[in-house]
């Protein structure tokens, strides 16, 4: 478990260095192409396709660093009702159903990069392949069942953090 904790923790270091690099670079297109467009008056054809492959890659790295962090989207009101001992195998529970989920996303999410064979015509002599877009689903799902697997080390911290809230 320890070397899965690890791989998780290591893993996640990366997907957030990533996002970080994604986010400066699409802050670069978006200013490069904010000036060609209004103060050159000369809008490019590339900055807003490559922003938007940029900012799904972004978006579903970022829901597996929430992940990791045990903000993802959850009825936190309903599972801190609960009595500490029953709310560890809510929240196993919790996360065994989400990682079903994300196999499932990961699987179909696969089969689909696979299968796009369509071009993004970014301008008449660019051309990136759907398949740059698409892969940002399977890749977000594999690093979440990473983190999954590792649940046990994110729900002790949560439940940790719980007991130092209480009065």
């Amino acid at each position: 478990m320890d070397l899965l904790v690890s791989l998780s923790d290591k893993l996640n270091g990366i997907v957030l260095r990533v996002c970080g690099a994604m986010v400066a670079v699409l802050l670069a297109i978006n200013v490069y192409g904010v000036f060609f467009r209004y103060a050159l008056n000369d809008p490019l054809p590339w900055p807003l396709p490559i922003s938007r492959i940029l900012l799904v890659w972004i978006a579903l790295l970022g829901i597996s660093v929430a992940l990791k962090a045990g903000e993802h989207v959850a009825v936190e009101g309903a599972v801190r009702a609960l009595p500490l001992k029953y709310e560890r195998y809510v929240r196993i529970a919790g996360y065994g159903v989400t990682g079903v989920w994300l196999a499932v996303v990961l699987w179909h999410g696969w089969l689909a990069t696979a299968a796009a064979d369509q071009l993004m015509m970014i301008s008449s002599k660019l051309q990136i392949s759907f398949k740059w877009r698409l892969a940002a689903v399977p890749a977000s799902a594999a690093v979440q069942l990473i983190h999954i697997l590792a649940c046990p080390a994110i729900i002790d911290t949560a439940l940790k953090q719980r007991g130092e809230d209480r009065p």
